[in-house]
């Protein structure tokens, strides 16, 4: 096994192992609780065929981006675009009816941390529409985080807490809604029962296409890495 691949293990009340590419050289497994570390590595060598593809196919997905001039990225599910301009001081702006970030030139070695700032001031409002999903279908929230989530578009704690990540701006807001409304359902049914599902349908009848959706374009909501030389 390559001895530099980056291994999270985490274990919960599941029946069997699951193994996650999570870029070019991170793994996550899911292990049912008390599986041994020794089972999960000898498992990890028999599969490192299959694995390496899964790494190089998420390498591919998860690489970084040059940041060039008019380079486009989603927001909300609509086309954007970076250009550079000199404000004569290192600061950033969004010409919303444009569409364009527009960063001064300064900046050009730290684009990927603007795009994380911009998109985290503007992850406020998936904040507002949870707590407006909630109070439309009886859900009762005790407390919503927003955070910059390595694997989880969202989870929701035992306590009433939920959490969603960023890069959900990013996504078109149907998309966003119907992850917000998974994690709301999480409330009532902390699996992924029948009843669970129902109770999904039940606010969105689409969740099935919306989870295909995000399952083939998630890798999009990303902000990459800036290539550097």
């Amino acid at each position: 096994m390559d001895t530099k691949l980056d291994i999270s293990v985490v274990f919960s009340k599941r029946k069997s192992i699951g193994i996650t590419a999570l870029d070019g050289a991170s793994l996550q497994v899911r292990a049912p609780i008390g599986t041994s570390h020794e089972y999960i590595d000898d498992l990890i060598k028999k599969n490192m065929p299959r694995i390496e593809k899964m790494l190089e196919h998420a390498g591919r997905k998860m690489g970084g981006s040059l940041y060039a001039e008019g380079e486009e990225f989603l927001y909300q599910g609509d086309k954007i675009s970076i250009h550079y301009y000199d404000f004569g001081k290192p600061c950033w702006k969004f010409d919303e009816e444009e569409g364009k970030l527009l960063i001064d030139q300064s900046l050009v070695g730290f684009a990927d941390q603007v795009l994380k700032d911009f998109y985290a001031k503007r992850a406020k409002a998936l904040h507002n529409r949870c707590l407006s999903l909630a109070k439309e279908h009886g859900f009762h929230v005790s407390k919503i985080l927003l955070r910059w989530n390595k694997s989880r578009w969202g989870s929701c704690s035992s306590r009433g807490a939920i959490s969603l990540s960023n890069a959900l701006i990013m996504a078109p807001p149907k998309i966003a809604d119907y992850i917000i409304l998974h994690e709301l359902c999480h409330l009532r049914h902390p699996n992924h029962s029948a009843d669970f599902y129902r109770e999904l349908a039940k606010y969105d009848p689409q969740h099935l296409e919306h989870r295909k959706w995000i399952k083939e374009n998630g890798h999009l909501l990303r902000v990459k890495p800036l290539i550097r030389d």
